[in-house]
């Protein structure tokens, strides 16, 4: 069966050793779904590209990374979904040494909210077929790079909501009885990624740190598509961009 696909003592055919890194070290690097939040930062002379450095998760996706003007800290653009979104962290982990990742973005509101609410999430649904190749089956992960965002979150007073992800990577069949099945287990948002990027992260020692805001609803009884690509969410972004920014900055560069 798929999910059976874990071989631990068997090695992965491809392997990106230290002969791919750039020579340039980015300790912690934030990711964003949205290409159109990068496009914004570069606008506004907030970052600037790593130069001579490009790299494809697939065919069609062309990856850069991008360094904050004052700081040491990265950014770059996972491309959405779990396949081609854990296959941007390895290499660009490879490419620049990255140990942390603070990954930021929208889901799919699982509990009546306003759009643009913090959701804290502990554990993540594995009803994706990445997390199956580098961990034994179960029915959840838990995300503990989660801890450390509620410390950060308390610290500055944020309010947020605390549950779990639903990670999926059918988001047309989403259906109803599925939405009441994983709301009854305590989920409180959907997304494509977190699954994965939690299994690929421990698999690599690598530190992920997953930031999810809602967008659009699935609690009612029809979708709601809120802010979902829409003006709106635009000043939200930008807003999580330097939110992850300074949860880097205070919990992971000061160490």
């Amino acid at each position: 069966m798929i999910i059976h696909s874990y071989r631990q003592d068997s090695l992965p055919m491809i392997i990106l050793d230290d002969s791919f890194f750039q020579g340039v070290e980015i300790e912690t690097c934030l990711a964003t779904f949205s290409a159109r939040l990068i496009e914004d930062l570069l606008a506004r002379d907030w970052i600037e590209k790593i130069p001579n450095v490009e790299f494809s998760s697939n065919a069609s996706v062309t990856s850069y990374v991008y360094l904050f003007k004052d700081c040491h800290i990265g950014i770059c653009h996972f491309p959405v979904g779990a396949s081609v979104a854990h296959g941007a962290m390895i290499e660009t982990s490879a490419l620049f040494h990255v140990k942390n990742w603070v990954v930021f973005g929208s889901c799919g509101g699982l509990v009546p909210v306003q759009p643009g609410h913090l959701l804290l999430m502990k554990e993540a649904y594995r009803d994706e077929g990445t997390s199956y190749h580098y961990m034994e089956p179960s029915d959840f992960i838990d995300l503990p790079g989660s801890a450390l965002i509620q410390t950060f979150y308390e610290k500055h007073q944020l309010a947020y909501i605390e549950g779990k992800v639903w990670t999926t990577d059918a988001f047309y069949r989403e259906t109803k009885e599925e939405v009441q099945e994983h709301i009854a287990q305590g989920c409180i948002g959907v997304d494509m990624e977190a699954s994965a990027l939690q299994a690929v992260s421990q698999s690599f020692g690598l530190n992920y740190y997953p930031f999810f805001y809602t967008a659009d609803s699935l609690a009612g009884e029809e979708h709601e598509v809120g802010i979902l690509g829409y003006e709106g969410e635009k000043d939200i972004r930008v807003e999580m961009t330097f939110l992850a920014k300074k949860f880097a900055e205070e919990m992971l560069e000061a160490k």
